[in-house]
């Protein structure tokens, strides 16, 4: 049964990664340093779906019961799989950007 939780919680995190992204754009998942040439992934927008889907999932799924290590392992998969989506999604911007 943790397997079904842990998809669940992977497409509503990237649900609402694709919503926001829709609204605002690549750029309100990056965070520009004024000292630095490079872009950066911000964390806090990141833990901020995750921190909303975790609510949606547990709100549609609070009759089963979990674990703090399982749930924490459950973020720390998710956070990777949207880190992953978002860099995929800057390198294809990039590339069509001409760089």
């Amino acid at each position: 049964m943790a397997n079904v939780i842990e998809i669940a919680l992977h497409s509503r995190a990237h649900r609402l990664m694709n919503i926001f992204l829709r609204r605002h754009g690549l750029d309100f998942f990056l965070e520009q340093r004024e000292d630095e040439h490079f872009t950066r992934i911000d964390n806090q927008k990141v833990d901020l779906v995750l921190t909303l889907a975790s609510k949606a999932s547990a709100k549609d799924l609070r009759y089963l019961t979990r674990t703090a290590s399982h749930a924490s392992q459950q973020v720390s998969s998710c956070r990777s799989m949207l880190r992953r989506t978002l860099i995929r999604k800057m390198a294809f911007d990039m590339v069509e950007a001409g760089y």
